[in-house]
């Protein structure tokens, strides 16, 4: 009995001399952990992380759900909209498109920056999309020349180059890092005349948010998962590392869509990046935020943007702006998140594509 009781004493006594030594194993293990994820992670806790992670999966999801009901219920609309079947609803949409480019124009002279337009190609050539480019980029050049303001086009720079060359193609249509890079470089050059403009207007220093990006983001981008890319915005809602302050050099705050904001190009590869790389006596902003067209960029300028004191504005345009006026588009990407609903010339027009698609 007694050499018994002695014996399991022993295994008592070797059991608990490991015991401490595992549970500083496992409280090592969960120190470098925590560590570890706090020097690769934004989030402070590991719940707000994951809860990042599950509702990325789900707008995921949901994003890809849009797209199959896209192309099921709205195939052929580009086509038919720049053709002869939408010149009703065309002309609708341009009209819509002017009121919203007309209260853009005021507010940029009262913000006092001079406003450009900048419109880029967006559709492969010689295919049933590229008719869009001739009427898109006459109606743009007229309404700028309506209102007095300056209008840029790059197309015949970028047609320059094979399509496959300036995109990402196959695995994508928006523009490559060398064809950001040559938009750079044209505006550069076609910003010399405007290089001594200075607003007097001074940049309100109590607003802490001036554009619509998530602040402070340092987030991979994986919507394609063949495609990931990082995200990096400042503290003030913009695509850019730096901080604005109180200008010293000549500002250019440039809206636009995801042909500016650059899906699946780092920072420093999107065209006002490079803008920025190339004339380092200009504070180049990145205020472009994907699916956006004019309802959005103007709301934005008036209710945010102008307040950084811009000298000089760029509004990047391209034929998706007034596709973009499509309900269903808006109802998608809408800044406001507001309902949007088919005007009945619209819905004549969903209804009798989508006959002829069937």
């Amino acid at each position: 009995m007694d050499k018994n009781v002695k014996t399991f004493s022993l295994r008592k006594k070797i059991l608990y001399s490991f015991l401490p030594l595992l549970f500083l194993m496992l409280f090592g293990e969960i120190a470098a952990r925590c560590i570890y994820f706090q020097v690769k992670n934004d989030s402070s806790f590991a719940m707000v992380r994951a809860f990042y992670v599950v509702s990325h999966k789900i707008k995921l999801k949901r994003s890809k759900s849009f797209k199959e009901d896209y192309q099921q219920k709205y195939m052929g609309t580009w086509e038919a909209l720049f053709s002869e079947k939408g010149c009703e609803l065309l002309l609708e949409f341009e009209k819509e498109y002017e009121q919203y480019f007309s209260k853009l124009v005021l507010s940029a002279k009262n913000a006092q920056t001079k406003l450009i337009v900048l419109y880029l190609p967006s559709t492969q050539p010689d295919t049933d999309k590229s008719d869009s480019e001739s009427i898109c980029r006459n109606y743009f050049q007229h309404l700028a020349e309506k209102y007095g303001v300056k209008y840029l086009d790059f197309t015949d720079y970028l047609r320059n180059y094979n399509w496959e060359d300036i995109t990402l193609l196959p695995q994508d249509g928006h523009l490559s890092r060398f064809a950001n890079r040559i938009i750079a470089n044209k505006l550069n050059e076609s910003l010399k005349e405007f290089y001594n403009y200075r607003s007097p207007l001074k940049m309100i220093s109590h607003i802490d948010v001036y554009g619509d990006l998530k602040p402070l983001q340092k987030d991979i981008c994986n919507v394609n998962s063949r495609m990931p890319y990082q995200v990096i915005t400042n503290s003030q809602g913009f695509r850019n590392i730096h901080e604005l302050k109180v200008k010293k050099r000549q500002r250019i705050l440039i809206l636009g869509d995801s042909f500016t904001f650059g899906p699946y190009l780092p920072n420093h590869d999107t065209y006002p990046a490079l803008l920025a790389q190339i004339n380092p006596k200009i504070d180049v902003v990145n205020a472009g935020i994907c699916g956006y067209t004019i309802i959005d960029e103007t709301s934005l300028f008036v209710e945010r943007a102008q307040f950084i004191a811009p000298d000089v504005t760029i509004l990047q345009v391209l034929d998706n702006d007034i596709y973009g006026l499509f309900c269903f588009k808006k109802n998608k990407f809408s800044r406001k998140r507001e309902t949007y609903f088919p005007t009945s010339l619209e819905e004549s027009f969903l209804q009798k594509t989508a006959a002829l698609n069937n």
